[in-house]
């Protein structure tokens, strides 16, 4: 189930549905996905991003930061994601709130052609 969710939010951000992304992305960390938490919590920080969000991806990043410094991943990718999320963090936390036009509801999904084992 909480690759379901992971999967799905990859899947959401490729077609630019940030906002849903997120959601899947926080029920697969809520579904106890532990291996990589912090990419989950990167991967929302983007999602923030591209809705001019910055002071809730700063937190997301901030976030993922703390949960990479207590996962078990080796050293090497423990200091390129570092590096990686301390950018994104100094370059984002600078940025000023921006209203936007997507905070608009969600779109709901829906599915032109069901599959018929599972609709």
């Amino acid at each position: 189930m909480k690759n379901l969710f992971l999967f799905s939010g990859v899947s959401l951000m490729g077609l630019k549905r940030w906002q849903n992304a997120i959601l899947d992305f926080q029920m697969s960390l809520h579904h106890n996905y532990a291996d990589g938490a912090y990419k989950l919590h990167h991967k929302i920080g983007m999602c923030f991003v591209k809705l001019k969000k910055y002071k809730s991806a700063t937190q997301s990043f901030k976030t993922a930061l703390d949960t990479l410094k207590s996962s078990d991943v080796d050293q090497k990718v423990r200091t390129q994601f570092t590096k990686i999320l301390k950018e994104c963090i100094a370059k984002f936390s600078a940025k000023p709130e921006e209203k936007s036009t997507s905070d608009r509801k969600l779109n709901k999904i829906t599915v032109t052609h069901p599959n018929k084992v599972n609709p």
